[in-house]
């Protein structure tokens, strides 16, 4: 629990009537300033957690409460201050793994691209082989077709030569024949 007196709407006066207050929440010396008008010289009783007023007394605060409530702002300020530097570097630290971990996956992306493009290159070369050797087998096997439409175009040959033949000899045979009788 800190004691503050409340001051007149965002007037800070630290000393009232020779006596010393402590500045409060709604002086312009860093604190949310009020709205409404706070009578000078009211003494607050307030507990920072909740930030609620407890009930007023005009009893001036001594030097000694002046002191351990400065000291307590400064304690509390120095706890939130190493509080707020704590997630700080909990986000940097955070931010610096997310860092690593996109480099990683990028890493393992281009490890990837490279892998699929060697293999793609000797997918290539495979394709262009079997292209090569199935053009060969190709041309073999037309070589080898038109090697059969000639050997077929010679018996054709062989077969008209024979007949011509064939005819020739009944011819000739008819003459003999003719000639006998």
């Amino acid at each position: 629990m800190v004691v503050f007196s409340t001051v007149y709407k965002y007037i800070c006066t630290p000393v009232l009537n020779g006596v010393q207050w402590m500045c409060n929440f709604f002086c312009r010396c860093g604190g949310v300033h009020s709205e409404q008008t706070i009578n000078i010289g009211e003494v607050h009783i307030v507990d920072q957690r909740s930030g609620n007023a407890q009930q007023p007394t005009t009893a001036p605060l001594s030097l000694q409460q002046i002191g351990m409530a400065k000291a307590d702002k400064a304690r509390d300020d120095t706890v939130k201050a190493g509080a707020e530097a704590e997630k700080r570097k909990e986000a940097e630290a955070e931010e610096e793994k997310r860092k690593k971990e996109a480099e990683k996956r990028t890493k393992a992306a281009i490890e990837n691209v490279v892998k699929i493009g060697g293999e793609l290159e000797v997918a290539k070369e495979k394709a262009n082989k079997s292209d090569e050797k199935a053009k060969r087998k190709k041309r073999k096997a037309l070589k080898e077709d038109e090697k059969a439409r000639e050997a077929e175009a010679d018996a054709v040959k062989d077969k008209e030569a024979a007949n011509n033949k064939q005819i020739e000899y009944d011819a000739a045979q008819k003459t003999l024949l003719d000639l006998s009788m």
